[in-house]
């Protein structure tokens, strides 16, 4: 009688998902061409299914960012920070978990910044940012939320103008939005326990 035992070390299956703060980095500036959209080579960097932590610098100080980036189906297990820097298109989270904070500060968006079906377990702090439009959707936000000196940029296309932002469907212990000239701000079908403005 054989007696067969599989032992799968899932810590490997972690650890092909895994990806440092450093490589990430070197994935937003375009330095590593397996993330671009094949579709639209060069415009568009995809990061899917990752779980992103150290080691590394989680701190984006003085960065400018060429492409369009997303996010999907990724976990942050450390704080995710930026300041100053520049985005020349935008930056889009989807279906992603933040088990850390996200502090941003004096980011210039060229197009917009979104999050998406995301849970976000710890504080958001954005502030001084511009940008034409921003969008929280299905998100879970088990801490505060800071909107704060934010700008909505007027779009050049009158189709458009200006758009402003929008919470939707969103849950949130607390949301501050102080000192913003949003444009116009839109909130629905949302479950939030205390509004600042």
């Amino acid at each position: 009688m054989f007696i067969i035992t599989l032992n799968i070390n899932l810590s490997l299956v972690e650890v092909k998902h895994q990806i440092s703060f450093n490589h990430l980095l070197a994935i937003m500036n375009g330095l590593d061409d397996n993330y671009f959209d094949e579709d639209r080579r060069n415009t568009t960097i995809i990061i899917k299914d990752k779980i992103i932590r150290g080691p590394g610098n989680n701190i984006f100080h003085q960065q400018s960012f060429e492409n369009r980036i997303e996010f999907k189906d990724c976990v942050f297990e450390v704080g995710f920070m930026f300041g100053p820097s520049k985005f020349k298109g935008s930056i889009y989270f989807s279906n992603c978990v933040f088990k850390d904070g996200i502090w941003w500060q004096n980011c210039e968006f060229g197009e917009f910044f979104v999050f998406s079906k995301c849970m976000l377990y710890k504080s958001i702090n954005i502030s001084a940012f511009d940008c034409y439009r921003f969008h929280f959707d299905d998100c879970v936000i088990y801490d505060m939320l800071v909107l704060a000196e934010g700008v909505i940029k007027r779009s050049e296309n009158r189709t458009y103008g200006r758009m402003g932002g929008s919470f939707s469907n969103v849950k949130a212990e607390h949301i501050r939005l102080l000192n913003n000239d949003l444009g116009s701000l839109s909130i629905t079908y949302h479950y939030i326990g205390k509004i600042e403005v």
